[in-house]
């Protein structure tokens, strides 16, 4: 069987909640070469009310459509079976521009709907672009560098944006002398799931957690201290390798032993930082000379404790 390639493009009417909510699913179904099979933009009723700046005419993005003609439409649900059968066709390869947004909208508009996930992949050609050229630039201006005439077209229109998605994806295939499924399979880096959105999801709502739980500890005095092994004020420098949990026992070691947590530098605190990081010229600054700075282990050492080794986040646990 051969493959088909699927460009897709996701218009969101806001994301004031960190999560889009769909208007609009445009795409451009192509076989082998390229040639169109079929186009459609499905135009959809976002059941959450629309950013204004959409139609103001002066955001990047403006909607093809005014408000009343997306409220007219069925909402997701209704398109919901459609849209999987397209992500999910036998022998189809999905190819968006920034597509990790539009996957971000998928998950988020079953997730809204009480719809099974959709279980697909789909390449970035905005990551490959880029990298190819050694440059960032966004879809019009990369059509505009490879000379290709998009007057026909209507940048936002969903089917329109799809097609212009695979317009570039025919100048870089003629840039690198490919057809389109080698081209693909030089660049499975650019595969992005819907499962590693759901992971990142995951650990962004861990990591909010943590931060929640650690910003409890700060400018507080524990009047029940476990010891009075430490004195003043304490910032902690933490790798982001670490995991959120061990972060937060970490604030809580300072705050159980007689610390203060601060979350600024300030004058007369103690600024602990990992013990794999050089000491950075910054703190030899002669208005930092009030501060005194340490090593994780030295902090070990001030508790006669031995140092804990780095946790790092343990993925599958969250999945």
């Amino acid at each position: 069987m051969d493959e088909t390639y699927l460009f897709f493009d996701i218009e969101s009417a806001n994301n004031y909640d960190g999560e889009g909510h769909i208007c609009s699913f445009g795409y451009a179904l192509c076989d082998k070469n390229l040639s169109i099979i079929e186009s459609e933009d499905i135009v959809m009723n976002p059941r959450s009310e629309f950013d204004p700046i959409l139609f103001s005419g002066r955001a990047k993005c403006t909607l093809a459509y005014p408000r009343e003609y997306f409220l007219s439409h069925p909402d997701f649900s209704f398109h919901y079976e459609r849209i999987k059968n397209l992500l999910t066709a036998p022998g189809r390869k999905n190819i968006g521009f920034a597509v990790e947004n539009d996957i971000s909208f998928l998950v988020s508009a079953c997730k809204n709907f009480s719809l099974p996930q959709i279980d697909f992949s789909a390449y970035d050609l905005h990551v490959i672009a880029d990298r190819m050229n050694d440059s960032h630039n966004g879809l019009s201006a990369w059509l505009k560098f490879y000379g290709v005439d998009t007057s026909a077209l209507q940048a936002h229109k969903s089917s329109d944006d799809a097609i212009m998605t695979m317009m570039l994806m025919q100048k870089l295939c003629e840039a690198k002398g490919m057809k389109v499924k080698e081209f693909l399979d030089e660049n499975l880096s650019a595969l992005h799931t819907v499962e590693q959105e759901i992971t990142r999801r995951k650990i962004k709502a861990y990591r909010k957690a943590m931060v929640e739980k650690i910003s409890m500890l700060y400018h507080r005095r524990n009047r029940s201290a476990k010891s009075k092994k430490l004195h003043g004020k304490f910032k902690l420098a933490l790798s982001a390798e670490r995991d959120f949990g061990q972060m937060y026992d970490l604030h809580r070691l300072v705050f159980d032993n007689g610390g203060e947590l601060v979350q600024k530098l300030c004058p007369d605190c103690t600024f602990v930082y990992e013990d794999n990081k050089d000491r950075a010229a910054w703190m030899d600054d002669p208005k930092f000379k009030r501060v005194r700075f340490i090593k994780l282990s030295k902090l070990f050492s001030m508790l006669d404790m031995e140092p804990w080794p780095m946790q790092k986040i343990d993925i599958s646990a969250l999945i």
